[in-house]
């Protein structure tokens, strides 16, 4: 048995869980991207770079190969970014100019979030799964 809503109103969370609300006052919250066992991935640092000011990849710092001691069978690409907003904590804004992500497969080697970096360390990130 479904109700029927009013005209104008869509069922949305809000401050008492889910709640008859005026379409005008809903928006869509969009979902961080996550890789299995919520993973950074390129898609989530791309996600982070499109929703603030920073934390675009600008040069690659090391590659961790899986290894036996890995937790996660994924290599580990760490790289410097444009300055970003990590947190603000008693009115102070901490930095961050490093990020990390895991690349789960060529496609994730490839993927555009890596375009500002220098074209000898996106073919040592392509090379991964070479």
């Amino acid at each position: 048995m479904s109700a029927t809503l009013p005209a104008g109103y869509v069922m949305a969370y809000g401050d008492n869980g889910l709640e008859l609300t005026p379409e005008s006052e809903a928006v869509e919250i969009h979902a961080i991207p996550f890789g299995p066992s919520n993973l950074v991935i390129p898609e989530t640092v791309a996600f982070l770079a499109a929703t603030r000011d920073g934390g675009r990849p600008t040069r690659l710092i090391q590659i961790d190969p899986p290894t036996a001691q890995s937790k996660h069978p994924y290599p580990l690409v760490r790289f410097a970014c444009t300055p970003f907003v990590r947190l603000v904590m008693d009115d102070v804004t901490h930095m961050g100019e490093e990020l990390t992500c895991y690349l789960l497969s060529s496609k994730d080697a490839t993927h555009p979030i890596f375009a500002d970096m220098p074209a000898v360390d996106r073919e040592r990130i392509a090379a991964v799964f070479a």
